[in-house]
């Protein structure tokens, strides 16, 4: 269906973009669709209206399909193809993330068997923009990137964030390729586009964006459109849990203390030890897995995951070691415990549903989980220091990036959007930073950026694996486990990554610290 139009939509684009004053004499409303002449299908609702606020016909061309369901990565969504993009509807996320842009350059050179992974690489070059995929952007392309942008901040302009939002990073320099037509042109591929230069037009024609949406329905074409398109349901509202007093006859922290996970003596068990790396004490001594730490905020228990009834489930203990209570029983695994600032909820990532969601659940176990994502597999929650939002880390997009929601389930916001894999977040204690390892530079460091996602900067600077950040308690230091000296060991560095301290230094796999008082 589509295959047989294609060449038609080609030239009328060409047309339509080179007389834009004639698009609103092409285009009508029908109800309160926008449809076309040039095309059967039309676009209505929030696509219409995303559609027009981002750019519109010369970004994502002409309606290829009608608004349909679809499964995307694993998820059934609402999706309407473009000749340009596929346009997601998301309506867990606030706008402008309720819909979301497909990552059809990736895709396109997938279905290609091109690995963009080989494309030569760049370093810094003047006039132009570097990105950490290792590629520049210049000249004509720089122009027309940076001349669109999804509209975050409401400032006039477009920034850097807001085009990459759009068109997603550079997975090439500017090569020679040919296209369709069976003519050379000059091209660079981004995640979510592939801008071309044709000068035989004049400016700002020479650059244009390829027909990656209608590419990639050739073959193989979808089924004909014709089903109704579905309403998706809201996602479920996690209600606010009362604070509750600590419980006076538990064991209480009196000083700052680290817990984390050591394999010492043939499996994982929980440790604690001074902020020095003196007094270093197992508190789980289980033959089973036991791992990933946290201390509550109160200073009174422990959080962990553990394999000791079989898969991994959430247990908590007393800071001594005693009273331990499995507080999750699911046949899936259920791991990155994660508690709430009043250390009465407990936010983890389960299994049960197939891929990994981020779950809160009462830290007594009194209540049933409540369930607060729906998407990709998301891990390792955290929660801001208000306890009004949790991030995380999530491969909706096919490599791992870190994302906030409200505890509501809504207001859904990506905080790095990039080609490499961001992980293992932890919110600050004053709320303004997140520290969190990233992979864009090679090998796993230690990245601090605002809370926000803006100006993220390297922290830790050696060539082998650093994972796992936690912070002090006064936010002035960050515990991490490094490959730096045999197996992993734990460090301490300051927030700036100078004064760098080992903690560890055992035979066994020292990581997961958490840094609480």
């Amino acid at each position: 269906m589509v295959h047989q139009f294609r060449g038609t939509l080609v030239v009328l684009f060409l047309v339509l973009f080179m007389a834009a004053s004639l698009v609103v004499g092409q285009s009508y409303a029908q109800d309160d669709a926008i449809c076309f002449d040039q095309t059967p299908y039309c676009i209505s609702g929030r696509i219409a209206q995303f559609w027009q606020q981002q750019g519109g016909l010369p970004v994502f061309g002409l309606p290829i399909t009608a608004q349909q369901e679809e499964v995307i990565e694993g998820e059934t969504l609402q999706v309407q193809w473009f000749e340009r993009n596929r346009l997601e509807l998301h309506p867990e996320n606030a706008p402008p993330y309720d819909v979301l842009l497909g990552r059809l350059g990736v895709d396109t050179l997938d279905q290609r068997d091109i690995d963009w992974n080989a494309f030569p690489r760049s370093g810094p070059r003047n006039d132009c923009l570097f990105f950490e995929t290792g590629h520049n952007v210049c000249g004509d392309i720089l122009a027309a990137w940076r001349s669109n942008g999804l509209e975050i901040d409401g400032e006039p302009g477009f920034s850097i964030d807001e085009s990459t939002a759009l068109f997603g990073l550079p997975l090439s320099d500017e090569q020679v390729e040919t296209l369709s037509d069976n003519n050379a042109y000059t091209v660079q591929w981004f995640e979510r586009a592939r801008f071309e230069l044709h000068p035989e037009n004049d400016p700002p024609y020479q650059v244009q964006l390829g027909l990656l949406g209608a590419e990639l329905l050739q073959a193989p074409a979808p089924e004909p459109p014709g089903a109704e398109a579905t309403p998706t349901e809201e996602p479920p509202v996690a209600e606010a849990t009362p604070t509750t007093a600590p419980d006076p006859s538990r064991p209480r922290l009196t000083s700052p203390k680290i817990v984390f996970q050591a394999e010492r003596d043939g499996n994982r068990e929980v440790y604690i030890m001074n902020p020095d790396g003196t007094e270093q004490i197992n508190l789980s001594n289980s033959p089973a897995a036991d791992e990933n730490p946290v201390l509550s905020p109160d200073g009174t228990r422990i959080a962990f995951e553990s394999s000791r009834d079989g898969n991994m489930n959430i247990f908590v203990m007393n800071i001594d070691g005693t009273d331990i209570r499995r507080l999750t029983d699911n046949p899936e695994d259920d791991e990155d415990p994660a508690w709430s600032p009043d250390s009465t909820r407990i936010a983890y990532a389960s299994e049960r549903d197939g891929d990994k969601e981020i779950y809160l659940i009462d830290a007594d176990g009194a209540a049933e989980p409540e369930q607060l994502t729906n998407r990709a597999d998301c891990t390792h929650p955290t929660w801001s220091p208000d306890g009004n939002r949790v991030a995380f880390e999530s491969d909706q997009g096919g490599n791992y990036d870190i994302f906030a929601i409200d505890v509501d389930g809504r207001n859904l916001q990506p905080l790095t959007i990039q080609s490499s894999h961001d992980r293992f977040p932890v919110w600050s204690p004053e709320g303004e930073r997140i520290v969190f390892v990233s992979d864009r530079d090679g090998d796993d460091n230690i990245f601090v950026m605002l809370s926000n996602g803006a100006d993220p900067s390297r922290r830790s600077k050696d060539k082998e694996d650093d994972i796992d950040p936690s912070w002090s308690p006064d936010g002035r230091e960050i515990v991490f486990a490094s490959r730096r000296d045999r197996g992993y060991e734990l460090y301490v560095m300051r927030d700036d990554g100078e004064d760098v301290r080992q903690l560890t230094d055992t035979l066994g796999d020292n990581k997961a610290p958490h840094w609480g008082e």
